[in-house]
């Protein structure tokens, strides 16, 4: 196969995802099983940025301003639940998901917060002042940010590092 010349296919896990470079900075498409979904993806965005029609999208969408944290933590909590069915996982990591949410990001973030104005910036934030109230939670809200917003790998990158730099985790 011929050498892609628009971004790089990186793996997260058991998925992958692309990064892409514009105007010097990093942006990442979304999570998929396969390469072959994230090349799919490299080849639309790099048509869009040559078409002129490319838009940053770490810019809030006007289309996505009325789904609030508190409805999208609904629709997650129900995946996870199918996830327990599934046997994906243990009913104990559902319950730990759910508590922490509600109990830590709700009331930090504000459950009528838009999702689309949760930035990885506010994300530090949040962690940061839940470090200086409990460590341990703090650890289980960061890794469970880090699969929540799984289409936005830079989301997740942000999470990482800082969990790797301020609160000293090891990498996984």
């Amino acid at each position: 196969m011929a050498k892609s010349i628009f971004g790089t296919v990186l793996t997260r896990g058991k998925n992958y995802c692309g990064r892409y470079r514009k105007n010097g900075r990093e942006y990442y498409t979304p999570t998929h099983p396969t390469k072959t979904g994230v090349r799919n993806d490299l080849a639309k965005i790099h048509a869009a940025i040559l078409n002129g029609t490319w838009e940053d999208p770490t810019k809030p969408a006007a289309k996505a301003t009325h789904v609030t944290l508190v409805l999208w933590a609904d629709q997650w909590f129900a995946l996870i639940e199918k996830g327990v069915k599934e046997g994906r996982y243990s009913p104990d990591t559902e319950r730990t998901y759910i508590s922490n949410w509600k109990t830590h990001v709700l009331p930090l973030l504000g459950p009528a917060t838009p999702l689309a104005d949760v930035t990885p910036e506010k994300i530090a934030t949040m962690l940061t002042t839940l470090s200086e109230k409990r460590s341990r939670a703090t650890v289980d809200v960061g890794f469970a940010f880090s699969m929540i917003f799984p289409a936005n790998c830079s989301g997740r990158t942000a999470v990482r590092d800082w969990l790797f730099t301020t609160a000293m985790i090891t990498p996984y």
